[in-house]
């Protein structure tokens, strides 16, 4: 027979009750409680500050820029650092501004994915992908583009791809120039703008737009398997159009800095190789049978160095300048005229890169073990920025693991 407190509620005083004559049940264990730590952004406030900052929220591309992809939930793995960012942090990059989270070479995984995959990209959750970092805007002429010119014989053309010369957008937002980047701990990007690259190493991910810059200038100057070509500067887009070319046989390459001239000779298989000297026209007729080169590159954006390509290249030729100044580039126009040249500029890559340079990589047809010089952790990556833009470093490519 049970008695009930008018001033207690039935249910309680059966409890207080079963609990004297029922065995106790075995404890349970405390509740297993996650923090959720603090995100993190690195941001360059002004040539030569960079700071840590923390964030409750993912770096976010601008929402203009999705043009109706998937929003893909991202954590960095790997930021390349690259002339950019040197630039960057001196105050000379021509189209920076600051505040900026640096970081346009990039190795990510996908975390999440917002919606279903109705345009097909095809990603999933726990993808490695190496981000195409130029968003465009997808309404501007370049975007609209559907052929793209290589300039190859005058001006013949291939078949463009979905978004177009996007490279070259009119309102291009690079990611780490114009708009945040990702060193950082997570991102939020545009399905379209990432590449999967399951199979090979996040560096090799992270690697992969600079290998973009090379490809896509090989492929806007045409280079043909039979012609001459010169590249101006060892350093890594120099090294990255020599490894995108059709036939290294017949490359010479050009520097101020003989060490880096004999990495490009052991490494990567360059024969020819001149020292910068007052008599580069003669050395280059004595490697190339007695004629110029048919294409030259610039990948210094030196003023100096740019002027004198003209007197680099052969009659017929074509210069194609991959480096860039904020400085005024002249030359004599007797010159220009009497070759009849062609001079064009490459600018950034396409999703077309992107893709070719993945399945290049996966066929073993790019050496990519030889670039990766110098491996740092988020707080280094702070502070060697800096020191690294110094050459005597032997800094080929430094990378930042996150």
């Amino acid at each position: 027979l049970l008695f009930f407190s008018s001033a207690t509620p039935a249910f309680t005083c059966r409890s207080t009750l079963l609990h004297h004559y029922l065995p106790l049940p075995h404890p349970r264990p405390p509740p297993i409680i996650i923090m959720a730590t603090a995100g993190f952004k690195v941001v360059l406030e002004e040539p030569g500050k960079m700071v840590e900052v923390e964030i409750d929220s993912p770096v976010c591309a601008p929402d203009e820029y999705f043009l109706g992809s998937r929003r893909v939930h991202c954590k960095p793995l790997r930021v390349g650092v690259c002339g950019t960012d040197f630039h960057a942090f001196k105050g000379t990059q021509p189209l920076f501004s600051y505040p900026r989270v640096i970081g346009h070479e990039l190795a990510v995984q996908i975390t999440s994915i917002e919606g279903e995959d109705v345009e097909g990209d095809g990603l999933k959750v726990g993808d490695v992908c190496a981000v195409e970092p130029y968003l465009h805007c997808g309404k501007c002429r370049p975007c609209t583009l559907r052929t793209y010119p290589t300039l190859r014989d005058g001006g013949s053309k291939e078949e463009g791809e979905k978004e177009g010369r996007s490279n070259c957008c009119e309102h291009i937002k690079v990611l780490g120039v114009h708009t945040d980047g990702g060193y950082c701990s997570s991102m939020v990007l545009p399905a379209h703008k990432l590449h999967v690259a399951n199979g090979i190493s996040p560096e090799e991910a992270a690697l992969v737009e600079t290998l973009c810059i090379g490809h896509h200038a090989v492929r806007r100057a045409g280079v043909e398997k039979e012609e001459k070509v010169l590249i101006v500067g060892a350093g890594p887009i120099g090294m990255a159009i020599l490894q995108a070319l059709p036939n290294i046989d017949n490359v010479a390459m050009l520097d101020m800095v003989e060490s880096r001239l004999q990495f490009c000779r052991d490494q990567l298989g360059v024969k020819h190789t001149i020292v910068l000297t007052p008599n580069v026209e003669e050395q280059l007729r004595g490697l190339f049978g007695g004629s110029l080169p048919d294409v030259v590159f610039d990948a210094t954006g030196n003023v100096k160095s740019m002027e004198a390509c003209f007197g680099h290249v052969n009659h017929g030729g074509r210069v194609a300048f991959v480096g860039h100044t904020k400085n005024i580039v002249s030359f004599e126009n007797p010159v220009f005229h009497q070759k009849e040249l062609i001079v064009m500029g490459s600018r950034n890559a396409t999703g077309q890169d992107f893709n070719e340079v993945i399945a290049r990589i996966k066929a073993g047809q790019i050496k990519t073990k030889v670039w990766i010089s110098h491996t740092l952790t988020k707080e280094e990556g702070k502070t060697a920025i800096d020191y690294l833009s110094d050459p005597s470093t032997g800094v080929i490519k430094a990378m930042i693991k996150l």
